[in-house]
Parts: C-alpha cells; sequence; structure tokens
C-alpha cells in the first residue's frame, strides 16, 4: 500500500521567517561558490595551462546534471524530502571546493570541480523546490527577489574577502575560506528551513525511481500540449542562456572593446593598454582588475536592489510581466555594450601580440599593423611589478600559487576614442544589465510557481533546471564570432538570442 501523501503549501498563509531568512541566506551562501569559480577558480586553472579542460568538464558536468537531475527533483515530489538531498549534495560541493586547495594535477582539479560543479547544480534544484515551504505564492516574488539580491553579497565577498586573500596569500587559502563561507551561510537553511510542500514516508527506492522516471517522461512528452509551461522553459532558455554568457564573458567583452585606452572613469585614471615586455610573449593590463572591479561591484550592488524591489513587483504586476520588462532591461543593456565601444584591440590582434612578439621589431610592427603606437609605460606600475617580483622571489611555496611577473618595457596604445564612451558603457551595462539579470531569476521561480501543478512542482522545477543547465549556445556563439567577427557582433548576437526568448515569453499568459 502507497503511504499517504499530501500537499499542504496552501497552508501557508504568511512568510515564516526564520525559515524565509534562512533560506535567503542560502542564496548568499551558493554565489560565494559561483563567484569563487569566476574570480579566483579560473585563473588558478589558467596558470596550469587548462583552459580549455575547464571548459569541456563545465560542458559536460553542466550536460549530465541537467539529464539527471530531473529525475531526482521528481522522487523528491513523493518523498518530501528535498531538504534532505540540498544538504547532501551541498555539503558534497563544499568538500570538493575545499580540495581545490589541493595540489591536484591537472586531471585531479578536473575531477574536483566536476564533483563540485554536478553536486551544486543538485543543490539549487532543491533549494528552488523550498520557495512554496517558506512562502505563500502571494509573497513568494518577494521572498525570491531577496534572494536574488542579498545573493549577489556573496560576489561582493568573493571580490572583497577573498580576491585579497588570494592576492596576499595564494589561492589555496582562499579557496578554503570560500568553502568555509559557504558552509557557515548555508548552515540556517539546513537547520530552519522544512519541507512543508508534500509531506510523506516513501523512501528512496529504484522501483521509486523507475516510477517516477517514467512520469518525467510522460510530462516531457506532453508539454506541447500543455501550452503555457511549454513556451515559458522554452523562452526562459534563451533567456537565461544569455544572462549565463553575459556572466561569463562580461570581463572579456569590457577589456576587448576597450584595450589600448587610457580614460578617466569616476575620478580614476583607467589604463588598458597592454603593457609589453620586448624580450617575452605576453601582456599585462595595469587597471584592468579596477575597471572590471567598478562594473563588478556597480552591477551586483544594484542588482541587489533590483532583486528586491522587483520581488514586490513580481507580487504585485504579475511574474510573467516581470520577466518580460527584466528582459527589455537586459536588452537594452546588450544593445549598449555593442554600441558604445571604443576604437580597441580586436581579441585576435590580442591574442597575436600575446603569442608572436618576442622583439622589441616584432611590437614595432604589430603596432603599425593595428594602428598604434609604441609608448613609455606607466612608471607606478612598473615599479609596482618590480616590488611584487621582488616579493614573491623571497617566497618559498609552490609555484602553483604564484602570478607570473612580467616588468613591461613598453605600451601600445591606441587612438583616444570618445571619453564618455566608458561612462556610458558602465551605466549601460550596471542599471540596465542589473535590472535585467535579477529580474529574469526573480520572475522566473515565481512564474513558474504560478503555471505548473502544485503537486508535481519539484519535477517542474527540475524541468526548469534544464533550462538553466543546459543553456551553452549563447556561450558557443559568443565566442565563435568574437574570435572570427569581432565583439561587437558576439554581443549582437546575445541580442538576438534574448529577443527571441522574449517573443516566446510573451506568449505565456498571466493567471487572473
Amino acid at each position: 500500500m502507497k503511504p499517504v501523501v499530501k500537499t499542504n503549501s496552501s497552508d501557508l498563509t504568511r512568510v515564516l521567517k526564520l525559515a524565509a531568512t534562512s533560506w535567503v541566506l542560502y542564496d548568499v551562501a551558493n554565489t560565494v561558490y559561483a563567484a569563487t569559480i569566476t574570480f579566483l577558480f579560473v585563473n588558478y586553472v589558467q596558470l596550469q595551462g587548462g583552459v580549455f579542460a575547464l571548459g569541456v568538464t563545465q560542458t559536460i558536468s553542466m550536460v549530465l546534471a541537467g539529464l539527471t537531475v530531473p529525475f531526482l527533483a521528481t522522487v523528491a515530489d513523493r518523498t518530501g524530502r528535498a531538504k534532505t538531498y540540498l544538504v547532501v549534495s551541498t555539503l558534497v560541493c563544499i568538500g570538493a571546493m575545499a580540495s581545490f586547495a589541493v595540489d591536484l594535477p591537472l586531471v585531479g582539479l578536473m575531477l574536483a570541480f566536476a564533483i563540485a560543479n554536478f553536486a551544486y547544480e543538485y543543490a539549487m534544484v532543491f533549494y528552488n523546490a523550498l520557495l512554496p515551504s517558506v512562502a505563500p505564492l502571494s509573497r513568494a516574488g518577494l521572498v525570491s527577489g531577496l534572494g536574488v539580491g542579498l545573493g549577489y553579497i556573496g560576489t561582493l565577498l568573493a571580490l572583497f574577502v577573498l580576491q585579497p586573500v588570494e592576492e596576499a596569500q595564494g589561492p589555496n587559502l582562499a579557496f578554503v575560506l570560500g568553502a568555509a563561507m559557504f558552509l557557515v551561510l548555508a548552515l540556517p537553511c539546513f537547520l530552519f528551513v522544512h519541507e512543508k510542500r508534500v509531506t510523506g514516508n516513501e523512501r528512496f527506492t529504484r522501483s521509486l525511481f523507475r516510477e517516477r522516471a517514467g512520469t518525467l517522461l510522460s510530462t516531457v512528452k506532453g508539454l506541447p500540449q500543455d501550452r503555457q509551461v511549454f513556451w515559458f522553459l522554452v523562452g526562459n532558455f534563451f533567456c537565461v542562456d544569455v544572462v549565463n554568457t553575459a556572466i561569463l564573458f562580461f570581463a572579456v567583452y569590457s577589456t576587448t572593446v576597450y584595450s589600448g585606452q587610457v580614460f578617466d572613469l569616476f575620478g580614476m585614471s583607467i589604463d588598458l593598454r597592454p603593457h609589453v615586455q620586448f624580450d617575452k610573449a605576453g601582456l599585462l593590463f595595469p587597471d584592468k582588475m579596477p575597471f572590471l572591479m567598478v562594473i563588478g561591484a556597480g552591477l551586483n550592488i544594484l542588482a541587489l536592489v533590483f532583486g528586491i524591489s522587483l520581488g514586490f513587483l513580481t507580487d504585485r504586476w504579475k511574474a510573467i510581466r516581470t520577466m518580460r520588462l527584466a528582459g527589455v532591461a537586459l536588452l537594452i543593456a546588450l544593445c549598449g555594450a555593442a554600441l558604445i565601444t571604443s576604437d580597441s584591440f580586436s581579441s585576435s590582434e590580442i591574442e597575436r601580440i600575446n603569442t608572436t612578439a618576442t622583439h622589441k621589431t616584432d611590437w614595432e610592427r604589430i603596432a603599425n599593423d593595428t594602428d598604434a603606437h609604441l609608448v613609455t609605460p606607466n612608471p607606478e606600475f612598473v615599479n609596482e611589478q618590480k616590488q611584487r617580483a621582488a616579493d614573491r622571489a623571497r617566497i618559498s611555496s609552490k609555484s602553483l600559487a604564484l602570478d607570473p611577473i612580467l616588468v613591461p618595457d613598453a605600451a601600445l596604445e591606441k587612438p583616444a576614442g570618445n571619453s564618455l564612451y566608458p561612462l556610458l558603457y558602465v551605466i549601460f551595462v550596471t542599471v540596465f544589465g542589473a535590472a535585467g539579470l535579477a529580474g529574469i531569476w526573480t520572475a522566473g521561480r515565481k512564474v513558474l510557481m504560478e503555471i505548473a501543478p502544485r503537486e508535481r512542482l519539484g519535477e517542474y522545477f527540475g524541468l526548469y533546471g534544464i533550462t538553466l543547465k543546459l543553456s551553452v549556445v549563447g556561450a558557443l556563439m559568443f565566442t565563435a564570432l568574437l574570435d572570427y567577427a569581432g565583439a561587437v557582433w558576439a554581443m549582437g548576437s546575445q541580442a538576438v538570442m534574448l529577443a527571441i526568448g522574449l517573443l516566446l515569453l510573451a506568449k505565456v499568459r498571466a493567471k487572473p
């Protein structure tokens, strides 16, 4: 005889403050992991020459997670153990993240990353499925918005705590500290969030898994008949694909379209000229990180504000309308980023001068070919690099923990562009981009809660997770166009994909 399973999410008539606060804190916690990967781990792997291996590992882990998570999500509907699965997958992710600090060979490091990434993606599905257990449908948008908005604090922690630790002590301590932050911030969710959407005592068995797998496959086959969910999932795929691409490549794009320039930004002098050393192929951009930190900090702070405010709007103005509005804001940001650019080095030019020049005559020839000229390097930067080289020479620890030191002989400078362009670029990317990123995440969860069957919400969040995890088309398109057509065309392709997503979301009708 089957155990009794009942749905009682409708019993929630108010937000459970302690549980909701704990749920929101988990969003901060998992963002620490995501930001650690973006700002620390990628650079760490690059020092080992493993960027391609990282890309392959990322793609494989995302695809495997996308194909398998929905099956476990549908099991969570019957067992009522979404939180248990969340705890287990989170602890696995934290353990694998901490293992980055061990001096593993590249294969071992990629295996640790694959485990961490796989567990992280699993945890996100179970985490989303717990939203109805902390807030009623009428307030779910607000709580979701708080999670998205305050979650960006995790990125700020990575930028302003973990990165300085990495600079001063090397990446190993930063990875351990990041894992510890993840655990501490996740603990309240482990302790104070309890499954209320479904109560039951079915055990996880092979027969239950087969049964739920069959149910899930039937649901997928029937999606074309459930037009509201179908159009939402496909439209969300295009929108989130653009969001993921923007997050992954905004640093590459920003430095590419302004490389070779010197300009003032909010009272700071930003030097994005490639600084070169004649006897060694390689480039350094002195103010690359300050420029990116201005954009990153502005984007995350505003995303925090927009996440909270759009959460209120989602509950009062229908989630699907808020999601469309956020998509339009992101479209404006993409168009602005594509149009407000300067006369810069292309990505192929940067690759060329980064890998082929070893003598002064090579640099002079490249400067002529790229309409640039060699100038005196920034003296403060030269002195800083010399001091860093001297400091690092006194460190006897492992070489993987050290950045390569390049003391420049000259800088490649492009003709100055419009001095207002960098400021306008930052405004478009941070203001409209933050509204778009925060709004799409905030409203997406609520839209699904409104249109999916309540008793199968975990199953539908699993399908929703597929649209998040298999969204790799935009990244492939962006990188291909960046190499072969230029940065502006690469960004333009994302605007086209987002427009397709918005057209599909226009078919989704808000419930009365």
